[in-house]
């Protein structure tokens, strides 16, 4: 993953997050945010692999052609997408900041995984959970980390717009203390 990003930084951000069952419906949704002027470090998918073997870092030119193939076209436009073992998952292709929540914020929180990279990202354990399971089902989940207010609300235009489900929006966590 060649995108990184501090906890800080994705908690100043305003999100949405949905859920696609259709593959080719996500990167309609990628099209239009990608038209709509957002940056492919600000847009994040997770998208399950349930035919991959596990990952083997000692064989990474069958990763990186199994992700190229399955990440191509508009989904490999999201900054910082590769493959990767999730605990407690499985393989998936991922990118954005959710991937790097998965990597880093899962592993950091003991919850491990996904939903410790979902709830690293302070979305609630209920829709952490409920993303979690989809995702299982085979699923794809999509985010858009904003700047600010308008722009979550073209975000979430965007994706119930192309059919997004279970769409979820979250507003930035205030960084800044009273007093300090």
């Amino acid at each position: 993953m060649s995108a990184s990003y501090s906890m800080s930084e994705l908690q100043a951000k305003h999100s949405v997050y949905g859920i696609y069952s259709n593959r080719s419906v996500a990167e309609t949704a990628i099209a239009q945010l990608k038209n709509g002027g957002f940056a492919p470090s600000d847009v994040s998918i997770v998208i399950p692999n349930k035919a991959a073997q596990p990952i083997d870092p000692a064989n990474p030119a069958v990763d990186n052609a199994e992700m190229g193939a399955l990440a191509g076209g508009l989904v490999g436009w999201i900054a910082g997408m590769g493959a990767m073992a999730i605990p407690g998952f499985g393989a998936a292709i991922a990118g954005g900041p959710i991937a790097w929540a998965v990597l880093s914020v899962g592993a950091l929180t003991g919850a491990g995984g996904l939903i410790g990279g979902l709830l690293g990202l302070g979305i609630p354990e209920k829709e952490s959970q409920h993303f979690h399971g989809r995702l299982h089902k085979g699923d794809i989940l999509l985010s858009v980390h904003c700047k600010d207010a308008d722009g979550m609300t073209k975000a979430k235009e965007a994706l119930v717009h192309t059919g997004a489900e279970d769409v979820y929006a979250q507003h930035a966590v205030n960084t800044h203390q009273a007093g300090a």
